[in-house]
């Protein structure tokens, strides 16, 4: 069964977690230039099947077509719902619910760069990947099992075909944890840029359905010089970073050159959460990193940023805050009572604040637009992970928000915020 080079490229990286292949550089680790020969193509195809049954084939495709995308009116994925994804143009797939039908801006998704991978695997600290119980490769972070390696979290093209997402019209990627930040500060660069320049890569692939958030080499000499790359020569929609950076915290005033550059150049910054600082050991068992850690370290961000000023005194940064700032809409009142006396007079909750919608409950939804307006919200399912488009969409709809509200938060807010 002959496959596109851009598929057998995609099922070299599973392989290789699966320990087919031994192990190789990141330097060779890139899209083939030509397709992959047939009998190559054929036993790439044949040896993935029976291991995770979700590769991407294309019957028409060994005939020279150049690596990139398969076309999506000749592909199907194996093991999911078999034909073309309805989305990008006239051809833009829908949910229906409360609030109508829906062409969703999702400001919450993730994908690796293979690259990145490969050289995270090489050279991080404290990272390894593994096979999990089920068999599946996993990115286990001090420890910690974190992140499941199925196909979509390293192929940007799946998340078009999968019928989860058909309703979303644009995607707005980046790197989740750890991101760059395991590197020590002479390889960050070359992390950064890796998977930055994949991300404008698939950008131009898809260039009206992916967007792309830059990761920053913080500890780097090249972090200022990265930034701007991304902005200007990349041409990328802004940036993600952790709620903390390694062992520091946002505001510590190492990184203060670098929030100053993003607030001249007025970026948008998703601050995703990392595992606490504090130590992820309490947290090995039932999942508890995804299900209570992430959302607790996005917690203490809002509340440890508020309180001292920082969002005030970045006011052009555009934050967006996953799972809605975690619980931080939910414990404004008492945060308001307790106000730090350390944190001088008490100031409202900045409006360069943004909150996504991954709360899982149409009622958190409601609460969320209660505290913040519905103009601060954005849509966001963290795919491929926690969350997908249709669950999320769901939860918005049944919020019963009205329908300026709800297309508020499924799309304009988003197609405003991320304009420019």
């Amino acid at each position: 069964m002959p496959v596109s080079a851009a598929a057998s490229y995609h099922i070299i990286v599973i392989l290789r977690y699966y320990d087919v292949f031994p192990p190789y550089r990141a330097s060779t680790w890139t899209t083939p230039k030509e397709p992959t020969p047939p009998k190559a193509a054929t036993f790439l195809a044949a040896s993935l099947a029976p291991l995770l049954k979700t590769a991407q084939v294309c019957p028409a495709a060994a005939g020279g077509r150049r690596a990139g995308p398969a076309p999506r009116d000749s592909c199907a994925i194996v093991g999911r719902a078999a034909g073309p994804a309805k989305v990008g143009g006239d051809q833009r797939g829908t949910f229906s619910g409360k609030g109508g039908t829906a062409t969703l801006h999702d400001v919450h998704t993730h994908c690796y760069s293979p690259a990145y991978l490969a050289l995270l695997e090489e050279a991080a600290r404290g990272v390894r990947i593994d096979r999990g119980a089920a068999g599946h490769p996993r990115l286990v972070w001090h420890g910690v099992p974190t992140v499941t390696l199925h196909p979509a979290t390293y192929d940007p093209w799946a998340r078009l075909h999968d019928p989860r997402q058909r309703g979303v019209a644009r995607h707005v990627v980046s790197t989740t944890v750890p991101n760059v930040y395991p590197f020590a500060p002479h390889l960050q660069g070359r992390a950064a840029r890796l998977v930055n320049d994949d991300l404008a890569r698939w950008r131009d692939a898809e260039p009206q359905q992916l967007r792309g958030l830059a990761s920053i080499p913080v500890d780097s000499d090249d972090a200022l010089a990265e930034v701007d790359r991304a902005l200007d020569a990349l041409a990328l929609s802004g940036f993600v970073m952790g709620t903390h950076l390694g062992s520091s915290e946002l505001d510590d005033p190492r990184f203060a050159p670098i929030f100053r550059r993003l607030n001249e150049r007025a970026a948008r910054v998703l601050l995703h959460p990392m595992l606490p600082a504090a130590g992820p050991g309490h947290l090995r068992d039932h999942d508890l990193v995804s299900l209570v850690g992430f959302v607790a370290d996005t917690t203490e961000v809002v509340a440890r940023l508020w309180f001292g000023g920082f969002f005030a005194q970045y006011p052009r940064i555009r934050f967006i805050l996953p799972q809605a700032g975690g619980s931080a809409l939910w414990l404004l009142g008492r945060w308001r009572f307790g106000w730090p006396a350390s944190a001088g007079p008490a100031r409202p909750l900045p409006p360069n604040l943004f909150f996504d919608t991954l709360v899982f409950s149409p009622e958190a939804v409601a609460f969320a637009a209660q505290a913040v307006g519905a103009d601060h919200l954005l849509f966001g399912s963290d795919y491929p992970h926690l969350g997908n488009a249709e669950a999320v969409w769901r939860d918005v709809t049944d919020a019963n928000l009205g329908h300026d509200a709800t297309e508020a938060i499924g799309w304009r807010n988003a197609a405003a915020l991320f304009a420019d």
